[in-house]
């Protein structure tokens, strides 16, 4: 008779258990409402991202041949204008300072080539949208060539999907 009361005492318990199982996992797989902020109330708080991105990227140098861009990127990212809800366009204003070095492979002697540039624009960018913005840095102790850099600029931030060493037109006559 006590292994029955025990056996009755746990099933009810894992009745108990199953149900509240159930409640805890019927409410807990609701949608929440967001906690992000929407398009409207963004408009009065400007996001400002700063970030550094480590280079370290092989170029082909047209005089030099193989070289390597070491360094950093810093850069800030602020939303200044969301007009999401008329344009689907945002204003970004975007801040970025390089500083970096271009290295040959082939550890030839050479006075240093140092990449330094900062630069501060405003770009209207869609939310989903990707813009494209192109930078030449001068490239120290080399007169005949620059570093351009491809920047994606985006509402979240900044990525550099390429880099290359050009010739300045002055240097090809």
């Amino acid at each position: 008779m006590l292994s029955f009361k025990k056996s009755r005492l746990a099933g009810n318990n894992l009745i108990k258990s199953l149900v509240l199982v159930t409640l805890l996992f019927a409410f807990g797989c609701n949608d929440l409402p967001p906690t992000e902020p929407s398009g409207a109330s963004q408009k009065f708080g400007n996001p400002v991202t700063k970030e550094i991105l480590d280079i370290c990227c092989p170029v082909n140098d047209p005089i030099m041949g193989a070289c390597q861009v070491n360094g950093e990127v810093t850069y800030v990212h602020e939303i200044v204008e969301n007009q999401s809800y008329l344009n689907g366009l945002s204003l970004i204003r975007v801040q970025i300072d390089m500083d970096s070095e271009l290295c040959d492979m082939y550890g030839m002697v050479h006075l240093e080539w140092q990449i330094i540039g900062n630069s501060e624009d405003l770009i209207y960018v869609s939310e989903d949208g990707i813009y494209l913005l192109q930078k030449a840095y001068p490239i120290c102790n080399r007169n005949e060539c620059v570093l351009v850099v491809q920047y994606l600029v985006t509402t979240e931030g900044i990525g550099i999907p390429n880099m290359w060493v050009e010739l300045i037109d002055d240097a090809r006559e």
